[in-house]
């Protein structure tokens, strides 16, 4: 009983990398699990079959690790096929710049990072970064010998916002996270999102955490792209860039590999461009205590209530 009153008393760290998020979903042959469990609604069941198996196929968890071999990030990737100027396409992998951008300067990717690329059940693979987008914080990211992936064609997502969208994630050990919910379309909360200081993004009422940060987005009916989730905490809704500015971003990809003649360093594809992050470069909320029964979060104690002494 003591045992239990401390830990509640003294709380538990919450909204770390640990943290999974909505319904889970493992692979066949996962030990000590089983699937669809969770808080909210089942998405993993009420998703058709053929979506579960290519989502199983396309998305990847990935975690970067700094100079002196620490974690440094962990967040969630998408396969695509990158349309090329010849006609051809290339499969990356999309995900978010917070996955490289170092904590002590504006706007700064740290290229020597180690970033490995997870798909269960067994490949696990080094990535390379080849090119960021930092107004809309997307990293492009390839990976050699990579088996079995499935990669989205973009040219098939839908040209309106749908009505069920599902958020996607993959946290380290391979667990898939999927959220229910549905676009928010209107303007007051549209604007709550300029605290990424990008006018583009949108928001959904699905309820994320940090391993869902370059997650996808998709149309709950059919499993095709909607956008790209980030994360900043808030308990009302999820950001999430649009597949539209996610095809921009490829397209300037697919520009810079035929300008390329040889291998070069990693490359800004928004250089020149006048928007800037230079003020907030796409913060990520810091983890906190959360106290059960003392109801202590981030919002600071509780509002005591009693008898007031006259």
């Amino acid at each position: 009983m003591f045992l239990f009153f401390f830990g509640k008393v003294n709380g538990r760290l919450v909204r770390t990398f640990d943290d999974a998020f909505g319904c889970l979903h493992a692979w066949r042959g996962y030990k000590g699990f089983y699937n669809a469990f969770g808080s909210r609604k089942n998405a993993w069941q009420r998703l058709d079959k053929k979506i579960v198996e290519t989502i199983s196929r396309r998305v990847v968890s990935l975690v970067s690790f700094n100079g002196n071999g620490m974690r440094f990030f962990i967040c969630t990737g998408v396969l695509v096929k990158c349309p090329l100027t010849n006609g051809g396409t290339r499969t990356v992998i999309v995900t978010s710049a917070s996955l490289v951008r170092t904590c002590e300067a504006t706007d700064t990717i740290d290229e020597n990072m180690r970033i490995e690329v997870f798909l269960p059940p067994n490949q696990r693979l080094n990535g390379t970064m080849e090119s960021y987008h930092s107004v809309y914080n997307v990293a492009i990211v390839t990976v050699k010998g990579l088996r079995k992936g499935l990669p989205e064609d973009l040219e098939l997502h839908p040209e309106s916002l749908p009505r069920r969208v599902v958020a996607i994630g993959r946290e380290p050990k391979g667990l898939l996270c999927a959220s229910m919910g549905e676009p928010i379309l209107g303007r007051e909360d549209l604007d709550k999102c300029s605290a990424f200081g990008c006018k583009d993004l949108r928001l959904s009422d699905c309820q994320i955490a940090k391993i869902g940060i370059g997650g996808p987005l998709i149309y709950f009916f059919n499993g095709s792209l909607v956008g790209m989730n980030f994360y900043d905490g808030r308990p009302s809704g999820t950001p999430f860039l649009p597949c539209k500015q996610i095809c921009e971003v490829l397209h300037l990809f697919g520009l810079e590999l035929e300008r390329r003649k040889t291998s070069e360093a990693v490359r800004r594809l928004d250089e020149g461009q006048h928007e800037t992050n230079s003020q907030n470069r796409w913060p990520v909320p810091p983890p906190f205590w959360y106290h059960g029964w003392l109801e202590v979060s981030r919002f600071g104690p509780m509002r005591m209530r009693g008898r007031v002494l006259q």
